[in-house]
């Protein structure tokens, strides 16, 4: 559990910092493009990690799959300490908060905690507790002269709020998709895992494929109108995911997984560019480790609504196929409330798009 503790720290300052370093190294002219391409390779590597870590583990055991970290991770300490020269430093020395990062992280564990267990009546308590730790942390954040996060953010800059929340909706709707089409193919279906993980490889191949472009689009054409189109796209096919059946077409399948992956493609990059250029310089850190809150608050919250209607659909009981109906029936709730939530981000994405960011 420590060495597991230890690994969210290390990847909370990796996927909190990459997005303000490339915001650094980078004029805000090519951002977006070169958001587009980290996205583009972020999706290649869990396209590709599943099958690599498996092949691993078949031929060397288990510990393969922790031990491949280590080359990779010095190779890109030693390229970063090198090849790495816009990296923003502070005028001035500021004090660590304490206080607001403790305040944080009840705030947070709370939330999440709560979300991912909506059907126990504990979880009421314990987002009401996260709830109130946001409100004295925004309040403390907001007295501090060296705050930990620049709140004034959220109610200063409409770009940056509407486009952090748009994050939460995207990320709520998506993140547990593949997850029911492979619970979908594999029962409904009778595919085999092997089989069935064949087909769900279609949605992150066409965000692979397509985030660069459209990160590179966003440099060109306003980012937030960009994001709003993918949001839309996203919903389409998330409401035809909704209307899938025991018979369906596989290929069917693929189709609306790849339309789902491109209208996450065409939203992901331009978001985060959108949100990068609302901010000055010097904020690019806190704006950079936002996005990754965002979409973090927005996993959990997924797999907490999923985990809501799975319980009052079907209940503590075996997935048998007695019960396939009603797994039908969850299924086709979740992709539809999914697709409902996409409306208010469409809404969000394009609405700061009256007033171009600085």
């Amino acid at each position: 559990i420590v060495c597991r503790l230890l690994q969210g720290v290390s990847a909370a300052m990796v996927y909190g910092t990459h997005i303000a370093i490339i915001s650094s190294a980078y004029p805000p002219e090519q951002r977006g493009r070169m958001i587009g391409l980290m996205v583009s390779v972020i999706y290649v590597g869990l396209t590709c990690g599943p099958f690599l870590g498996g092949w691993l583990i078949e031929l060397f055991g288990w510990r393969a799959a922790f031990l491949v970290h280590l080359p990779t991770s010095i190779a890109t300490l030693v390229v970063g300490f090198f090849m790495v020269n816009a990296e923003w430093r502070a005028e001035h020395i500021t004090r660590f908060d304490y206080v607001g990062s403790l305040l944080y992280t009840v705030a947070i564990v709370s939330l999440m905690v709560g979300i991912s267990s909506l059907t126990d009546l504990s979880s009421i308590m314990l987002i009401a507790v996260g709830a109130f730790g946001f409100w004295l942390f925004f309040h403390h954040q907001h007295n501090r002269r060296d705050p930990l996060f620049d709140v004034s953010l959220f109610y200063t800059s409409r770009v940056f709020s509407s486009s952090c929340v748009a994050a939460v909706i995207m990320y709520t709707a998506t993140f547990s998709n593949l997850v029911m089409i492979s619970l979908y193919l594999q029962y409904l279906q009778d595919m085999t895992p092997v089989a069935a993980g064949m087909v769900l490889m279609a949605q992150p191949i066409v965000m692979a494929l397509v985030s660069p472009y459209a990160g590179k689009l966003s440099d060109r054409i306003e980012a937030r109108v960009i994001a709003s189109l993918g949001m839309g796209i996203t919903a389409l096919g998330l409401a035809l995911l909704a209307t899938i059946k025991s018979g369906t077409p596989v290929p069917l399948i693929v189709i609306y997984l790849m339309a789902v992956g491109l209208g996450f493609s065409l939203f992901s990059s331009p978001n985060a560019n959108a949100i990068m250029g609302s901010v000055a310089s010097h904020q690019y850190g806190i704006a950079g480790s936002s996005v990754a809150t965002m979409r973090v608050i927005g996993q959990v919250s997924s797999m907490g609504i999923v985990a809501m209607i799975f319980s009052l659909t079907l209940g503590p009981v075996q997935i048998t196929t007695e019960v396939y109906p009603q797994l039908e029936s969850a299924l086709r709730w979740c992709f539809g409330i999914s697709a409902l939530f996409c409306l208010p981000g469409i809404y969000l994405s394009i609405v700061p798009a009256r007033s171009r960011a600085t």
